[in-house]
Protein backbone atom coordinates (compact mmCIF):
# COMPACT_ATOMS: atom_id res chain seq x y z
CA UNK A 1 0.00 0.00 0.00
CA UNK A 2 1.25 3.27 -0.68
CA UNK A 3 1.10 6.04 2.30
CA UNK A 4 -1.44 8.78 1.95
CA UNK A 5 -1.25 12.27 4.54
CA UNK A 6 -4.62 14.10 4.87
CA UNK A 7 -4.66 17.83 5.59
CA UNK A 8 -8.07 19.22 6.89
CA UNK A 9 -7.81 23.08 7.44
CA UNK A 10 -10.51 24.75 9.61
CA UNK A 11 -10.18 28.35 7.60
CA UNK A 12 -9.03 27.05 4.02
CA UNK A 13 -5.60 25.75 3.14
CA UNK A 14 -2.43 27.57 3.55
CA UNK A 15 -0.61 28.79 -0.54
CA UNK A 16 2.36 26.02 0.23
CA UNK A 17 0.31 23.21 1.03
CA UNK A 18 0.50 21.18 -2.49
CA UNK A 19 4.65 21.86 -2.18
CA UNK A 20 4.79 20.77 1.48
CA UNK A 21 2.89 17.25 1.01
CA UNK A 22 5.07 17.01 -2.31
CA UNK A 23 8.23 17.54 0.48
CA UNK A 24 6.78 14.84 2.76
CA UNK A 25 5.90 12.12 0.41
CA UNK A 26 9.29 12.02 -1.39
CA UNK A 27 10.93 11.75 2.32
CA UNK A 28 8.81 8.53 3.02
CA UNK A 29 9.70 7.15 -0.06
CA UNK A 30 11.78 3.62 0.24
CA UNK A 31 15.57 4.82 -0.83
CA UNK A 32 16.09 1.41 -2.72
CA UNK A 33 13.39 1.65 -5.51
CA UNK A 34 12.51 4.69 -7.67
CA UNK A 35 8.83 6.05 -6.45
CA UNK A 36 6.65 6.39 -8.86
CA UNK A 37 5.56 10.36 -8.82
CA UNK A 38 3.40 11.40 -5.46
CA UNK A 39 -0.43 12.33 -6.06
CA UNK A 40 -1.49 15.60 -4.64
CA UNK A 41 -4.58 16.60 -4.46
CA UNK A 42 -5.59 19.99 -2.95
CA UNK A 43 -8.46 21.86 -2.67
CA UNK A 44 -9.61 24.91 -0.49
CA UNK A 45 -10.22 23.02 2.83
CA UNK A 46 -8.61 19.55 2.28
CA UNK A 47 -5.82 18.28 0.86
CA UNK A 48 -3.80 15.08 0.82
CA UNK A 49 -1.05 13.52 -0.64
CA UNK A 50 -0.17 9.62 -1.87
CA UNK A 51 3.52 8.38 -1.64
CA UNK A 52 4.23 6.00 -4.65
CA UNK A 53 0.46 5.66 -5.25
CA UNK A 54 -0.60 1.62 -6.46
CA UNK A 55 -3.03 1.75 -9.08
CA UNK A 56 -5.70 -0.44 -6.55
CA UNK A 57 -6.24 2.76 -4.97
CA UNK A 58 -9.63 4.09 -4.80
CA UNK A 59 -10.64 8.12 -5.26
CA UNK A 60 -13.40 9.46 -5.51
CA UNK A 61 -13.48 13.18 -5.58
CA UNK A 62 -11.73 14.04 -1.92
CA UNK A 63 -12.65 10.53 -0.85
CA UNK A 64 -9.49 7.51 -1.12
CA UNK A 65 -9.87 3.99 0.19
CA UNK A 66 -6.03 2.29 0.55
CA UNK A 67 -6.03 -1.32 0.65
CA UNK A 68 -9.15 -3.70 -0.42
CA UNK A 69 -12.71 -4.03 -0.32
CA UNK A 70 -14.58 -7.43 -0.50
CA UNK A 71 -17.49 -7.03 -1.72
CA UNK A 72 -17.94 -5.22 -5.41
CA UNK A 73 -20.75 -3.06 -3.41
CA UNK A 74 -18.57 -1.38 -1.00
CA UNK A 75 -16.12 -0.92 -4.00
CA UNK A 76 -19.28 1.47 -5.66
CA UNK A 77 -20.15 2.96 -2.29
CA UNK A 78 -17.62 2.69 0.11
CA UNK A 79 -17.07 6.90 -0.47
CA UNK A 80 -21.05 7.89 0.34
CA UNK A 81 -21.69 6.12 3.74
CA UNK A 82 -19.98 7.20 6.87
CA UNK A 83 -21.27 4.77 8.98
CA UNK A 84 -20.43 1.81 6.86
CA UNK A 85 -17.13 -0.42 7.17
CA UNK A 86 -16.11 -2.13 4.47
CA UNK A 87 -15.49 -5.77 4.72
CA UNK A 88 -11.61 -6.03 4.16
CA UNK A 89 -8.40 -4.93 4.68
CA UNK A 90 -8.06 -0.95 4.04
CA UNK A 91 -6.89 2.77 5.53
CA UNK A 92 -10.39 4.72 4.41
CA UNK A 93 -10.87 8.37 4.24
CA UNK A 94 -14.42 9.85 3.52
CA UNK A 95 -15.03 13.57 2.81
CA UNK A 96 -18.79 15.17 2.25
CA UNK A 97 -19.96 18.47 2.88
CA UNK A 98 -20.33 18.53 6.58
CA UNK A 99 -17.82 15.54 7.90
CA UNK A 100 -14.17 14.30 7.65
CA UNK A 101 -14.04 10.56 8.36
CA UNK A 102 -10.96 8.48 8.80
CA UNK A 103 -12.08 4.89 9.62
CA UNK A 104 -9.87 1.58 9.93
CA UNK A 105 -10.67 -2.51 8.95
CA UNK A 106 -12.09 -4.69 11.35
CA UNK A 107 -9.02 -5.43 13.22
CA UNK A 108 -7.08 -2.06 12.32
CA UNK A 109 -4.69 -3.69 9.90
CA UNK A 110 -3.87 0.02 8.59
CA UNK A 111 -2.79 2.49 11.39
CA UNK A 112 -4.38 5.54 10.93
CA UNK A 113 -2.93 8.74 13.00
CA UNK A 114 -3.89 11.55 13.51
CA UNK A 115 -3.26 15.18 14.73
CA UNK A 116 -6.24 18.00 16.07
CA UNK A 117 -6.09 21.61 16.76
CA UNK A 118 -8.22 24.79 16.51
CA UNK A 119 -6.91 25.23 13.07
CA UNK A 120 -6.20 21.76 11.16
CA UNK A 121 -7.37 17.91 11.44
CA UNK A 122 -4.57 15.53 9.88
CA UNK A 123 -4.89 11.79 9.17
CA UNK A 124 -2.34 9.68 7.86
CA UNK A 125 -0.99 6.80 7.49
CA UNK A 126 2.13 7.92 9.11
CA UNK A 127 3.41 9.39 12.15
CA UNK A 128 5.82 10.57 10.64
CA UNK A 129 4.05 12.22 7.77
CA UNK A 130 2.52 13.93 10.35
CA UNK A 131 5.53 15.08 12.18
CA UNK A 132 7.06 16.54 9.16
CA UNK A 133 4.09 18.38 8.61
CA UNK A 134 4.11 19.95 11.81
CA UNK A 135 7.96 20.92 11.42
CA UNK A 136 8.80 19.95 14.99
CA UNK A 137 8.88 17.12 16.97
CA UNK A 138 7.25 16.81 20.36
CA UNK A 139 8.98 13.12 22.20
CA UNK A 140 6.86 10.95 23.78
CA UNK A 141 8.25 9.38 26.99
CA UNK A 142 5.10 6.96 26.96
CA UNK A 143 6.29 4.64 24.20
CA UNK A 144 9.75 3.74 25.95
CA UNK A 145 8.63 1.46 27.91
CA UNK A 146 6.28 -0.36 25.72
CA UNK A 147 9.10 -0.64 23.06
CA UNK A 148 11.90 -1.62 25.72
CA UNK A 149 9.39 -4.84 26.90
CA UNK A 150 7.73 -5.61 23.79
CA UNK A 151 9.66 -3.89 20.59
CA UNK A 152 6.76 -2.35 19.60
CA UNK A 153 5.08 1.06 20.50
CA UNK A 154 2.54 -0.29 22.52
CA UNK A 155 -1.47 -0.10 22.11
CA UNK A 156 -1.82 3.29 21.43
CA UNK A 157 1.27 5.35 22.01
CA UNK A 158 3.35 7.34 18.73
CA UNK A 159 6.98 8.69 18.80
CA UNK A 160 4.70 12.21 19.46
CA UNK A 161 3.37 12.71 22.47
CA UNK A 162 0.60 14.81 20.05
CA UNK A 163 -0.09 12.06 17.92
CA UNK A 164 -2.75 9.58 18.52
CA UNK A 165 -4.18 5.95 16.93
CA UNK A 166 -7.23 5.23 15.74
CA UNK A 167 -8.28 1.82 17.29
CA UNK A 168 -9.64 -1.15 15.27
CA UNK A 169 -12.97 -1.11 14.00
CA UNK A 170 -13.67 2.67 14.17
CA UNK A 171 -14.36 5.70 12.26
CA UNK A 172 -12.96 8.99 13.61
CA UNK A 173 -15.44 11.85 12.55
CA UNK A 174 -14.88 15.26 12.14
CA UNK A 175 -17.77 17.91 12.09
CA UNK A 176 -16.91 20.73 10.16
CA UNK A 177 -19.37 22.87 11.65
CA UNK A 178 -18.84 22.24 14.73
CA UNK A 179 -15.12 21.54 14.61
CA UNK A 180 -15.14 19.03 17.12
CA UNK A 181 -13.97 15.19 16.35
CA UNK A 182 -16.45 11.47 17.45
CA UNK A 183 -14.99 8.28 17.55
CA UNK A 184 -17.48 5.43 16.63
CA UNK A 185 -16.10 2.35 17.38
CA UNK A 186 -17.16 -1.28 17.04
CA UNK A 187 -16.61 -3.20 20.44
CA UNK A 188 -14.29 -6.52 19.70
CA UNK A 189 -16.46 -8.92 22.22
CA UNK A 190 -15.87 -12.57 22.35
CA UNK A 191 -19.14 -14.16 22.96
CA UNK A 192 -19.76 -18.12 23.04
CA UNK A 193 -23.21 -19.10 21.08
CA UNK A 194 -23.88 -22.46 22.80
CA UNK A 195 -23.95 -25.04 19.59
CA UNK A 196 -22.56 -28.23 19.39
CA UNK A 197 -19.11 -28.71 17.16
CA UNK A 198 -20.79 -29.70 13.83
CA UNK A 199 -22.72 -26.28 13.43
CA UNK A 200 -19.61 -24.02 14.29
CA UNK A 201 -17.44 -26.16 12.01
CA UNK A 202 -20.53 -25.44 9.27
CA UNK A 203 -20.69 -22.20 10.28
CA UNK A 204 -16.50 -21.38 10.42
CA UNK A 205 -16.48 -23.25 6.89
CA UNK A 206 -19.37 -20.57 5.69
CA UNK A 207 -17.99 -17.47 6.83
CA UNK A 208 -14.67 -18.81 4.57
CA UNK A 209 -16.23 -19.81 1.72
CA UNK A 210 -18.53 -16.53 1.68
CA UNK A 211 -15.23 -14.37 2.19
CA UNK A 212 -13.30 -15.72 -0.67
CA UNK A 213 -16.63 -15.36 -2.66
CA UNK A 214 -16.12 -11.95 -2.46
CA UNK A 215 -12.38 -11.75 -3.51
CA UNK A 216 -12.14 -9.65 -6.68
CA UNK A 217 -8.66 -9.26 -8.00
CA UNK A 218 -6.20 -10.52 -10.63
CA UNK A 219 -4.06 -13.24 -9.18
CA UNK A 220 -1.50 -12.69 -12.42
CA UNK A 221 -0.77 -9.35 -10.54
CA UNK A 222 -0.76 -10.65 -6.62
CA UNK A 223 1.26 -13.14 -4.88
CA UNK A 224 0.83 -15.58 -1.98
CA UNK A 225 3.76 -16.20 0.40
CA UNK A 226 3.20 -19.50 1.17
CA UNK A 227 4.81 -20.72 4.87
CA UNK A 228 4.78 -24.61 5.45
CA UNK A 229 1.91 -24.04 8.70
CA UNK A 230 -1.73 -24.07 8.13
CA UNK A 231 -2.50 -20.20 6.90
CA UNK A 232 -1.10 -19.17 3.82
CA UNK A 233 -2.06 -22.90 2.92
CA UNK A 234 -5.49 -22.98 3.91
CA UNK A 235 -5.38 -19.38 2.14
CA UNK A 236 -3.85 -21.33 -1.33
CA UNK A 237 -6.61 -24.20 -0.93
CA UNK A 238 -9.21 -21.50 -0.45
CA UNK A 239 -8.04 -19.62 -3.95
CA UNK A 240 -7.94 -23.13 -6.03
CA UNK A 241 -11.18 -23.34 -4.90
CA UNK A 242 -12.79 -20.61 -5.70
CA UNK A 243 -10.83 -20.28 -9.28
CA UNK A 244 -11.53 -24.02 -9.58
CA UNK A 245 -8.36 -24.77 -11.02
CA UNK A 246 -8.67 -21.71 -13.68
CA UNK A 247 -6.70 -19.28 -12.05
CA UNK A 248 -3.32 -20.91 -10.00
CA UNK A 249 -2.10 -18.47 -7.67
CA UNK A 250 1.82 -17.61 -7.63
CA UNK A 251 3.63 -18.28 -4.49
CA UNK A 252 6.33 -17.31 -2.79
CA UNK A 253 8.74 -17.73 0.50
CA UNK A 254 11.56 -16.42 1.83
CA UNK A 255 14.33 -17.28 4.28
CA UNK A 256 18.18 -18.19 5.03
CA UNK A 257 19.55 -19.81 1.74
CA UNK A 258 19.99 -23.08 3.83
CA UNK A 259 16.73 -23.65 5.34
CA UNK A 260 15.12 -24.98 1.44
CA UNK A 261 17.01 -27.89 2.18
CA UNK A 262 15.88 -28.83 5.75
CA UNK A 263 13.56 -31.41 6.16
CA UNK A 264 10.54 -30.26 8.43
CA UNK A 265 11.69 -26.37 7.71
CA UNK A 266 9.13 -24.04 6.28
CA UNK A 267 10.68 -23.04 3.39
CA UNK A 268 11.10 -26.83 2.64
CA UNK A 269 7.34 -28.10 3.22
CA UNK A 270 6.41 -25.10 1.24
CA UNK A 271 8.11 -26.21 -1.70
CA UNK A 272 6.38 -29.26 -1.24
CA UNK A 273 3.25 -28.16 -1.03
CA UNK A 274 3.35 -25.69 -4.11
CA UNK A 275 4.53 -28.80 -6.20
CA UNK A 276 2.03 -31.20 -5.32
CA UNK A 277 -0.95 -28.61 -5.55
CA UNK A 278 1.34 -27.47 -8.85
CA UNK A 279 1.37 -23.95 -8.39
CA UNK A 280 4.32 -21.25 -9.22
CA UNK A 281 6.80 -20.60 -6.66
CA UNK A 282 9.84 -18.65 -5.92
CA UNK A 283 12.05 -18.44 -3.02
CA UNK A 284 14.06 -15.50 -1.72
CA UNK A 285 17.10 -15.51 0.39
CA UNK A 286 17.36 -13.44 3.96
CA UNK A 287 20.59 -13.62 4.14
CA UNK A 288 22.37 -10.60 5.69
CA UNK A 289 23.12 -8.23 2.10
CA UNK A 290 26.67 -6.97 0.87
CA UNK A 291 24.89 -3.52 2.35
CA UNK A 292 26.33 -2.03 5.56
CA UNK A 293 24.72 -3.53 8.86
CA UNK A 294 23.94 0.13 9.52
CA UNK A 295 21.89 0.49 6.16
CA UNK A 296 19.92 -2.40 6.14
CA UNK A 297 19.32 -1.82 10.41
CA UNK A 298 18.41 1.86 9.74
CA UNK A 299 16.07 0.95 6.46
CA UNK A 300 14.34 -1.23 8.78
CA UNK A 301 13.98 0.93 11.66
CA UNK A 302 12.82 3.45 9.02
CA UNK A 303 10.57 1.55 6.43
CA UNK A 304 8.72 0.35 9.87
CA UNK A 305 8.99 4.01 11.79
CA UNK A 306 10.91 1.89 14.90
CA UNK A 307 7.13 0.34 15.19
CA UNK A 308 8.55 -3.21 15.12
CA UNK A 309 11.61 -4.63 16.29
CA UNK A 310 11.48 -8.43 14.52
CA UNK A 311 14.48 -7.61 12.06
CA UNK A 312 14.81 -11.85 10.73
CA UNK A 313 13.19 -11.41 8.00
CA UNK A 314 14.66 -7.87 6.25
CA UNK A 315 18.57 -8.73 6.78
CA UNK A 316 18.01 -8.49 3.23
CA UNK A 317 17.77 -5.24 3.14
CA UNK A 318 14.28 -5.34 1.60
CA UNK A 319 16.09 -6.90 -1.44
CA UNK A 320 12.61 -9.11 -1.78
CA UNK A 321 10.13 -6.35 -1.47
CA UNK A 322 12.18 -3.85 -3.91
CA UNK A 323 12.15 -6.96 -6.49
CA UNK A 324 8.64 -7.69 -6.07
CA UNK A 325 7.91 -3.54 -6.83
CA UNK A 326 9.98 -3.61 -10.11
CA UNK A 327 8.18 -7.08 -11.03
CA UNK A 328 5.23 -4.79 -11.04
CA UNK A 329 3.24 -7.03 -8.61
CA UNK A 330 0.51 -5.41 -7.12
CA UNK A 331 0.50 -7.28 -3.72
CA UNK A 332 0.78 -9.84 -1.82
CA UNK A 333 -2.01 -12.08 0.22
CA UNK A 334 -0.92 -12.55 3.53
CA UNK A 335 -2.02 -14.79 6.24
CA UNK A 336 -2.76 -13.00 8.87
CA UNK A 337 -5.73 -14.35 10.98
CA UNK A 338 -7.59 -14.49 14.03
CA UNK A 339 -9.08 -17.80 14.99
CA UNK A 340 -7.31 -18.08 18.21
CA UNK A 341 -4.18 -18.42 19.92
CA UNK A 342 -1.79 -20.56 22.57
CA UNK A 343 -2.50 -22.36 25.30
CA UNK A 344 -2.66 -20.19 28.44
CA UNK A 345 -2.38 -21.14 32.33
CA UNK A 346 -1.69 -17.61 33.95
CA UNK A 347 -2.24 -13.65 32.72
CA UNK A 348 1.46 -13.77 32.09
CA UNK A 349 1.02 -15.93 29.52
CA UNK A 350 -1.91 -13.94 27.96
CA UNK A 351 0.24 -10.86 27.59
CA UNK A 352 3.75 -12.45 26.63
CA UNK A 353 2.18 -14.80 23.95
CA UNK A 354 0.63 -11.74 22.63
CA UNK A 355 3.68 -9.78 22.87
CA UNK A 356 2.18 -7.72 25.63
CA UNK A 357 5.21 -8.30 27.99
CA UNK A 358 4.79 -5.49 30.49
CA UNK A 359 8.47 -4.41 31.98
CA UNK A 360 7.03 -5.83 35.43
CA UNK A 361 6.99 -9.13 33.60
CA UNK A 362 10.48 -9.61 32.67
CA UNK A 363 12.47 -9.88 35.58
CA UNK A 364 15.46 -8.61 34.58
CA UNK A 365 14.38 -5.33 32.95
CA UNK A 366 12.02 -4.80 35.83
CA UNK A 367 15.25 -5.30 38.04
CA UNK A 368 16.59 -1.86 35.36
CA UNK A 369 13.95 -0.41 35.60
CA UNK A 370 13.85 0.11 39.31
CA UNK A 371 17.73 0.59 39.87
CA UNK A 372 17.82 3.21 37.16
CA UNK A 373 14.50 4.60 38.09
CA UNK A 374 13.13 3.93 34.56
CA UNK A 375 9.19 5.13 34.21
CA UNK A 376 7.52 1.42 33.73
CA UNK A 377 3.51 0.95 31.81
CA UNK A 378 0.45 0.19 32.95
CA UNK A 379 -2.00 -2.16 30.57
CA UNK A 380 -4.66 0.22 29.79
CA UNK A 381 -7.83 -0.59 31.54
CA UNK A 382 -9.67 -1.62 28.00
CA UNK A 383 -6.78 -4.34 27.92
CA UNK A 384 -7.07 -5.48 31.40
CA UNK A 385 -8.98 -9.14 32.05
CA UNK A 386 -12.81 -8.50 32.59
CA UNK A 387 -15.05 -9.76 35.55
CA UNK A 388 -15.65 -13.59 35.02
CA UNK A 389 -14.09 -13.51 31.62
CA UNK A 390 -11.89 -16.49 30.75
CA UNK A 391 -7.89 -16.62 30.58
CA UNK A 392 -8.59 -18.14 26.87
CA UNK A 393 -11.63 -15.72 25.99
CA UNK A 394 -8.78 -13.12 27.39
CA UNK A 395 -6.38 -14.03 25.27
CA UNK A 396 -8.35 -14.35 21.97
CA UNK A 397 -9.53 -10.84 22.52
CA UNK A 398 -6.15 -9.05 23.46
CA UNK A 399 -4.47 -11.08 19.84
CA UNK A 400 -7.60 -8.95 18.10
CA UNK A 401 -7.28 -5.75 20.08
CA UNK A 402 -3.44 -5.47 20.75
CA UNK A 403 -1.77 -8.10 18.58
CA UNK A 404 -3.38 -7.33 15.49
CA UNK A 405 -3.39 -3.84 15.52
CA UNK A 406 -0.25 -3.02 17.26
CA UNK A 407 2.37 -5.86 16.31
CA UNK A 408 0.81 -7.33 12.45
CA UNK A 409 0.17 -3.71 11.89
CA UNK A 410 3.41 -2.93 12.31
CA UNK A 411 5.44 -5.72 10.21
CA UNK A 412 2.68 -5.25 7.59
CA UNK A 413 3.97 -1.38 7.73
CA UNK A 414 7.38 -2.64 6.83
CA UNK A 415 6.45 -3.74 3.03
CA UNK A 416 3.32 -1.38 2.27
CA UNK A 417 5.49 1.28 0.62
CA UNK A 418 6.70 -1.18 -1.77
CA UNK A 419 3.46 -3.35 -2.59
CA UNK A 420 -0.48 -3.65 -1.64
CA UNK A 421 -1.73 -6.16 0.66
CA UNK A 422 -4.60 -8.04 1.04
CA UNK A 423 -5.41 -10.03 4.26
CA UNK A 424 -8.52 -12.37 3.50
CA UNK A 425 -8.89 -14.02 6.65
CA UNK A 426 -9.29 -11.10 8.54
CA UNK A 427 -12.65 -10.60 7.18
CA UNK A 428 -15.93 -9.46 9.23
CA UNK A 429 -17.39 -12.11 8.09
CA UNK A 430 -15.02 -14.80 9.32
CA UNK A 431 -13.90 -12.66 12.92
CA UNK A 432 -17.24 -12.01 13.94
CA UNK A 433 -18.07 -16.26 13.82
CA UNK A 434 -14.45 -16.98 15.35
CA UNK A 435 -15.55 -14.63 18.73
CA UNK A 436 -19.03 -17.19 18.90
CA UNK A 437 -16.81 -20.23 19.37
CA UNK A 438 -15.84 -21.67 22.40
CA UNK A 439 -12.96 -21.25 23.68
CA UNK A 440 -11.47 -25.28 22.79
CA UNK A 441 -12.37 -24.41 19.29
CA UNK A 442 -10.36 -21.57 19.21
CA UNK A 443 -6.98 -22.52 21.22
CA UNK A 444 -3.98 -23.56 19.34
CA UNK A 445 -6.95 -22.53 16.77
CA UNK A 446 -8.08 -26.23 16.93
CA UNK A 447 -11.35 -25.26 14.66
CA UNK A 448 -9.41 -23.71 11.89
CA UNK A 449 -6.76 -26.54 11.65
CA UNK A 450 -9.24 -29.07 11.60
CA UNK A 451 -10.95 -27.66 8.28
CA UNK A 452 -7.49 -27.30 6.81
CA UNK A 453 -6.63 -30.80 7.75
CA UNK A 454 -9.75 -31.65 5.70
CA UNK A 455 -8.64 -30.33 2.42
CA UNK A 456 -5.96 -32.58 0.07
CA UNK A 457 -4.27 -33.46 -0.95
CA UNK A 458 -2.43 -33.71 2.13
CA UNK A 459 1.46 -32.23 2.73
CA UNK A 460 2.94 -32.49 6.25
CA UNK A 461 3.89 -29.10 8.67
CA UNK A 462 6.62 -27.37 9.33
CA UNK A 463 8.30 -27.53 12.62
CA UNK A 464 11.04 -24.71 12.10
CA UNK A 465 10.86 -21.32 10.41
CA UNK A 466 12.74 -20.59 7.34
CA UNK A 467 14.63 -16.92 9.05
CA UNK A 468 17.03 -16.43 11.29
CA UNK A 469 15.71 -15.58 14.47
CA UNK A 470 16.39 -12.56 16.58
CA UNK A 471 19.02 -13.95 19.04
CA UNK A 472 21.53 -15.34 15.67
CA UNK A 473 21.24 -11.94 14.49
CA UNK A 474 21.71 -9.48 16.94
CA UNK A 475 24.71 -11.33 18.59
CA UNK A 476 26.35 -10.89 15.25
CA UNK A 477 29.86 -9.02 15.66
CA UNK A 478 28.79 -6.40 13.36
CA UNK A 479 25.77 -5.84 14.89
CA UNK A 480 27.11 -5.51 18.45
CA UNK A 481 29.81 -3.62 17.43
CA UNK A 482 27.34 -0.80 15.91
CA UNK A 483 25.01 -0.76 18.63
CA UNK A 484 27.88 -0.43 21.27
CA UNK A 485 29.13 2.51 19.05
CA UNK A 486 25.65 4.20 18.21
CA UNK A 487 24.57 4.07 22.27
CA UNK A 488 27.68 4.97 23.49
CA UNK A 489 27.61 8.29 21.68
CA UNK A 490 26.03 11.69 24.01
CA UNK A 491 22.77 12.45 23.06
CA UNK A 492 21.75 9.24 24.07
CA UNK A 493 22.10 10.58 27.78
CA UNK A 494 19.04 12.97 27.02
CA UNK A 495 16.84 9.99 26.82
CA UNK A 496 18.36 7.21 29.27
CA UNK A 497 19.75 7.93 32.65
CA UNK A 498 23.55 7.57 33.49
CA UNK A 499 24.60 3.76 34.23
CA UNK A 500 22.00 2.21 31.99
CA UNK A 501 22.93 2.13 28.56
CA UNK A 502 26.78 0.81 30.06
CA UNK A 503 24.52 -2.45 31.93
CA UNK A 504 22.75 -3.36 29.00
CA UNK A 505 25.91 -3.24 26.80
CA UNK A 506 27.93 -5.16 29.23
CA UNK A 507 25.71 -7.62 29.34
CA UNK A 508 25.25 -8.44 25.41
CA UNK A 509 27.01 -10.99 23.91
CA UNK A 510 28.59 -11.69 20.06
CA UNK A 511 27.43 -15.17 18.95
CA UNK A 512 30.91 -16.35 18.58
CA UNK A 513 31.49 -16.37 22.19
CA UNK A 514 28.15 -17.93 22.73
CA UNK A 515 28.97 -20.63 21.11
CA UNK A 516 32.07 -21.25 22.92
CA UNK A 517 30.60 -21.09 25.98
CA UNK A 518 27.51 -23.25 25.41
CA UNK A 519 28.07 -26.05 27.86
CA UNK A 520 26.25 -29.73 27.89
CA UNK A 521 23.36 -28.34 29.98
CA UNK A 522 22.43 -25.45 28.14
CA UNK A 523 22.30 -28.01 25.02
CA UNK A 524 19.80 -30.26 27.48
CA UNK A 525 17.87 -26.66 28.45
CA UNK A 526 17.74 -26.05 24.08
CA UNK A 527 16.75 -29.64 23.34
CA UNK A 528 13.99 -29.58 26.01
CA UNK A 529 13.03 -25.93 25.08
CA UNK A 530 12.13 -27.43 21.87
CA UNK A 531 10.29 -31.15 22.80
CA UNK A 532 8.61 -30.74 26.16
CA UNK A 533 4.59 -30.33 25.26
CA UNK A 534 3.13 -26.47 25.28
CA UNK A 535 0.91 -26.95 28.21
CA UNK A 536 4.54 -28.13 30.79
CA UNK A 537 5.93 -24.87 29.01
CA UNK A 538 2.97 -22.72 29.97
CA UNK A 539 3.49 -24.49 33.63
CA UNK A 540 7.10 -23.82 33.70
CA UNK A 541 6.52 -19.95 32.66
CA UNK A 542 4.04 -19.24 34.46
CA UNK A 543 6.52 -20.56 37.32
CA UNK A 544 9.48 -19.25 36.32
CA UNK A 545 10.97 -16.00 36.01
CA UNK A 546 10.68 -14.18 32.23
CA UNK A 547 13.96 -12.55 31.14
CA UNK A 548 14.91 -10.42 28.37
CA UNK A 549 17.73 -11.20 25.96
CA UNK A 550 20.30 -8.35 26.52
CA UNK A 551 20.97 -8.10 23.14
CA UNK A 552 17.19 -7.99 22.34
CA UNK A 553 16.98 -4.95 24.52
CA UNK A 554 20.18 -2.98 23.61
CA UNK A 555 18.29 -3.12 20.05
CA UNK A 556 15.11 -2.42 21.10
CA UNK A 557 17.12 0.96 22.56
CA UNK A 558 19.07 1.05 19.25
CA UNK A 559 15.40 1.73 18.06
CA UNK A 560 14.56 4.11 20.47
CA UNK A 561 17.71 6.54 19.51
CA UNK A 562 17.50 5.95 16.08
CA UNK A 563 13.64 6.93 16.12
CA UNK A 564 14.69 10.05 18.14
CA UNK A 565 17.35 11.54 15.94
CA UNK A 566 15.74 11.17 12.51
CA UNK A 567 12.80 12.79 13.78
CA UNK A 568 14.84 15.81 15.38
CA UNK A 569 17.09 16.19 12.39
CA UNK A 570 14.34 16.06 9.81
CA UNK A 571 12.19 18.32 11.93
CA UNK A 572 15.10 20.72 13.00
CA UNK A 573 17.23 20.58 9.99
CA UNK A 574 20.78 22.36 9.97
Amino acid sequence: MSKVISVYYRMGSPNNIEEKLLHICRELEPDNIVAKEPKIVCSHNLSYGVMNPMTTILYHENSVLMGQAFEEKSKNSWYSNNTQFPDESYALFRDNATQYTSTTDAVGSRTIWYYFDEEKFISSTSQRAIILFLGNYEPNEECIPWVLSTGSLGPSASWDKRIKRIPPSSSLILDKNLWNLKLEQNNIIFAEVNDNRKNHHKKLCESIDKTFEKLDFNLKKWILPLSGGYDSRGILYFLIKKENNANKPKTITWGLEKSQEIAGNDAYVAKKIATTLGVPHKYYHTDISKESIKTILDRFIIMGEGRIDHVGGYMDGFNIWKTLYEDNVQGVIRGDEGFGWVNVSSPINVRYYNGCALCSDLDNLNKLCQKFNIKTQELPQELQRQTEESLSSWRDRIYHQFRLPTVLAALSDLKLGYVEQTTPLLSYEILNIVRTLPDNLRTEKKLFKAIVDSLKPKVEYANKGANAGPGQILKHLEVVTLMQKELKKEDVKELFPNGFIDEVLGKTIVKETLNKKRSQKQKLIAFAKRNIPKFLKNIILSKTPLNLDYNVLAFRIYIIVHMNRLLKAETNPK
